[in-house]
């Protein structure tokens, strides 16, 4: 009988330890509506916009230049992973996806502590409760397994992949708005020079070449048509502070078309049910890390049942003496 005792002990703490998984999970799904209709509203989105204004202005640009590049380089390094080059992820995982904006900052921050409740530092005595770590300290079988180093290690490397995947939610949502951008910029270089190569600080040397060559024409001694033909030849070299200009004048307005894109955006995918899958899907990939967690530590269970039933046998009365 007990022989048979480790075996059962183990799979009791195992049981509790998948509960505590499926109702941390549970919770956190029965969230999603009401996270959603909070942080993806027209008023609430418009609210986080104003207030990351001003860092926007620098990081939009800056982003959606590297966009492009960005996702070429991405794309070739999950090839080569599926190809067998082991060192594909690390690679990814040092090349910066663009600047962190504000916006993007603040919806990450309430991802992580109001829906996940899920802050960065495991051990900190964070001012948000982390969720799952007190379902585990409210499981009485569990509570033998929290106090195991190896489950501690094991712990630690799980909560540092999920806040990986936590950072790459919101990366990939930006890479989205920033790819946006980047179109945006195409189409306007292809509408306004046929050219769909080009990117803002080529429409910028673009429009300054022009402007140049319009001054020019203007004040030509022959008359200004003949002076765009003449020009059209012999084109002149604008300044650099025109270019520089142009440029700046450029990247502005393409950020605020960006900006306004952006306000839209969130509310229109909200009424497409997007965000709620993107929010499932998060889940569904925490879920999964956490489960490989409760396979990973099954040595570790099977050590503490068995001291446990060691324990328990050693203290029991003894039943044989001498006559």
């Amino acid at each position: 009988m007990l022989k048979n005792a480790p075996s059962a002990q183990t799979e009791q703490i195992l049981f509790a330890l998948e509960d505590c998984i499926e109702r941390y999970v549970a919770e956190r799904r029965s969230r999603i509506p009401p996270f959603v209709d909070r942080h993806f509203s027209l008023e609430r989105t418009i609210a986080l916009q104003k207030r990351s204004l001003l860092s926007d202005l620098v990081c939009y640009p800056i982003n959606t230049m590297w966009a492009i590049p960005y996702m070429f380089i991405k794309k070739t390094t999950e090839s080569l992973g599926k190809l067998g080059w082991t060192g594909a992820h690390g690679l990814l995982s040092i090349v910066p996806s663009g600047m962190k904006r504000r916006y993007q900052i603040e919806l990450e921050t309430s991802i992580r502590n109001e829906f996940l409740e899920w802050p960065i530092d495991w051990h900190s005595g964070a001012e948000y409760r982390h969720a799952l770590l007190q379902i585990l300290k409210g499981e009485e079988r569990v509570a033998p397994l929290l106090a195991s180093a190896e489950f501690s290690s094991r712990l630690d490397l799980a909560v540092a992949d999920i806040n990986r995947l936590i950072e790459s939610y919101g990366a990939n949502r930006s890479l989205a708005s920033d790819l946006a951008g980047s179109f945006l910029t195409l189409a306007t270089g292809w509408l306004m020079f046929g050219d769909h190569a080009l990117g803002i600080e080529g429409i910028g040397e673009r429009l300054a070449s022009r402007r140049a060559k319009d001054k020019a024409a203007s004040s030509f001694f022959l008359g200004s048509g003949l002076g765009s033909m003449f020009y059209s030849v012999f084109p002149p070299k604008p300044s650099l502070w025109e270019i520089v200009l142009a440029t700046a004048a450029v990247g502005l307005l393409l950020t605020i078309c960006g900006m306004i894109i952006g306000v839209f955006a969130d509310p229109i995918l909200k009424r497409l049910s997007l965000h709620h899958r993107q929010l499932h899907a998060l889940l569904d990939d925490i879920e999964d890390r956490l489960h490989r967690l409760r396979r990973q530590v099954k040595p570790a269970i099977k050590q503490i049942a068995a001291q446990g039933v060691c324990r328990a046998s050693c203290s029991l009365p003894s039943t044989t003496g001498f006559k």
